[in-house]
């Protein structure tokens, strides 16, 4: 199966999830190579999520979406990371 296409299906839902919920379910879903830190995967479902908001194949709640939200918060002793 494509990482898209499993993306797609283990985030599914009828509500918005927050980062954490997302990661959560794509654990579940058995989606991520072993040994990932979670800062790691918050950072790979964050790409996933900017690449299928901007694909034109994606289902139409992710396409068109005027608005896009991210802060940078800190993360570690001076590492900034996009939520």
């Amino acid at each position: 199966m494509n990482r898209k296409k499993l993306f797609l299906e283990a985030t599914a839902g009828k509500r918005w999830k927050t980062l954490d919920e997302v990661v959560e379910d794509l654990d579940l879903a058995g989606y991520w190579p072993k040994g990932l830190a979670d800062a790691t995967k918050r950072e790979l479902a964050r790409e996933m999520i900017a690449t299928l908001k901007f694909d034109t194949t994606s289902p139409l709640q992710l396409v068109g979406m005027d608005t896009f939200v991210s802060v940078q918060r800190e993360c570690g002793s001076s590492t900034l990371v996009r939520v």
